[in-house]
């Protein structure tokens, strides 16, 4: 039962030191651009059809409602 205890605290250690280091810091940034109003804008029957035909290229075909 010991060496979980060893274990456990060497894996506690290594997380606190990470934890530490720049490389892990956080860059905050808002995930909605402020200025979304102004983007272009799709209808829903729009965007289903362009992602149906970017999904049908991923598969090798004009548009994935082809697929059988």
């Amino acid at each position: 039962m010991r060496r979980k205890t060893q274990n456990h605290t060497r894996k506690e250690a290594f997380m606190q030191a990470a934890l530490r280091q720049d490389i892990y810091s956080v860059n905050e940034h808002t995930l909605i651009d402020p200025n979304w109003r102004s983007q272009r804008s799709y209808s829903r029957k729009e965007f289903m059809d362009k992602l149906a035909k970017r999904l049908g290229k991923h598969y090798g075909m004009d548009d994935i409602r082809n697929a059988q």
